[in-house]
């Protein structure tokens, strides 16, 4: 199965990994090509590698396959670096103690492959966990809840009761993902600046949507019934896509890697925000009774950094075009400023579907740090 590999680096917004077009090198006719005893053409000559994501510790591998047609070829194979000069690799197995990225191509006989890339890491390189059903894509789909609040909003903690509400109910825990936007007033500790409220057409708070849809804006007056229904019409659809994943902290640096994939063949999207719990802020509150017996001075979930923004009103991410079955994988390195509280983050991660002209978040997975999750399924 084809795995696509993508690297990005936030908050520092330096890109780690770009798109590379094999550099044309002269070789036989393809047609002419032949085994040694000119029997019959050869096939195509492939390379792909396990691991294209390695830590520079001199340890960590990643271990290259040649294969002519359907043929793994281990002789007479000659690798070559990005600049095009021979390479030796004991076992065909690349390690490095500089971070970077690398690329290789091998030839044989008359035969060139195209480029593969290694990023090589100083920092730890997140491992997801094995997928429990390879076959399936009878995925579980989860919702994207997005809140819109801030403490000097008077109005917000009718709303909060009401997401509070929603997850305490085990029927729903686990079909949706909460991230709370503090767009509301700058003195707010969980302040973020970002046009996420305009490019949803927030005319109010408190307000809130689910998966980045704006046709879906519900206000403070919104029913539990409501939010229920919505978030059961979407489970009861299926999703498309799934998407899996695991974040390490090392050092300064939260590390990503997020996965996805596809149940139909397709174009999608996908993006991270990191969210951080137990943030301590005064709340204004209009009479809202503390039904949890709680108060609402400690925000959870709330949107520390957004990844994924293409445009003014564009949050969907990353492209991908995936097969039916097909995964990719996408790193995200965001350098953590000190006030974030390690131990309190979390990083919620999406994928979009096209629907139409627009992107429309298809299923989510929430990932506390030095964590991780699987793809999951219905059964």
């Amino acid at each position: 199965m084809k795995r696509l590999v993508s690297i990005f680096s936030a908050i520092s917004l330096l890109a780690l990994m770009s798109a590379c077009t094999p550099t044309p090198v002269p070789g036989g006719d393809d047609n002419n090509d032949q085994t040694e005893g000119g029997s019959k053409p050869l096939g195509e000559l492939t390379l792909t590698v396990d691991e294209p994501v390695i830590r520079a510790d001199g340890q960590s591998a990643a271990t290259f396959t040649v294969m002519v047609g359907e043929t793994v070829v281990t002789e007479g194979v000659q690798f070559y670096d990005g600049n095009d000069k021979p390479v030796e690799l004991t076992d065909m197995k690349f390690t490095t103690t500089t971070a970077g990225t690398y690329s290789f191509w091998v030839a044989y006989k008359t035969k060139f492959s195209e480029k593969v890339e290694i990023m090589a890491m100083s920092s730890m390189v997140p491992v997801i966990p094995t997928d429990p059903q390879p076959s399936s894509t009878d995925f579980h789909r989860r919702s994207l809840l997005i809140q819109f609040t801030g403490t000097g909003c008077g109005y917000c903690p009718f709303m909060i009761n009401t997401i509070r509400r929603l997850a305490a109910d085990s029927a729903y825990s686990d079909k949706y993902v909460h991230a709370a936007c503090h767009s509301y007033n700058d003195p707010d500790p969980a302040y973020i600046q970002t046009n996420l409220p305009s490019a949803m057409s927030v005319g109010g708070y408190p307000s809130c949507i689910f998966n980045l849809d704006k046709t879906t804006l519900f206000q403070s007056n919104v029913s539990d019934a409501a939010i229920k229904d919505y978030i059961d019409s979407k489970y009861e659809q299926g999703a498309r896509v799934a998407v899996a994943g695991a974040c390490v902290v090392d050092g300064s640096q939260l590390v990503l890697r997020a996965g996805i994939k596809a149940g139909t063949a397709g174009s999608y999207r996908l993006a991270a925000w990191v969210l951080e719990d137990g943030i301590v802020g005064k709340q204004s509150n209009y009479g809202a009774p503390d039904e949890f017996g709680i108060g609402f001075d400690v925000h959870e979930n709330c949107i520390r950094y957004i990844y994924g923004q293409n445009a003014a009103k564009d949050f969907t991410g990353k492209s991908f075009k995936l097969e039916e079955g097909e995964t990719a994988d996408m790193f995200v390195i965001f350098d953590m400023p000190s006030y974030w509280v390690t131990e309190n983050l979390h990083v919620v991660v999406f994928a979009s579907a096209q629907d139409g002209t627009s992107y429309i978040v298809n299923n989510c997975v929430d990932i506390p740090v030095n964590s991780s999750a699987a793809y999951s399924y219905k059964n």
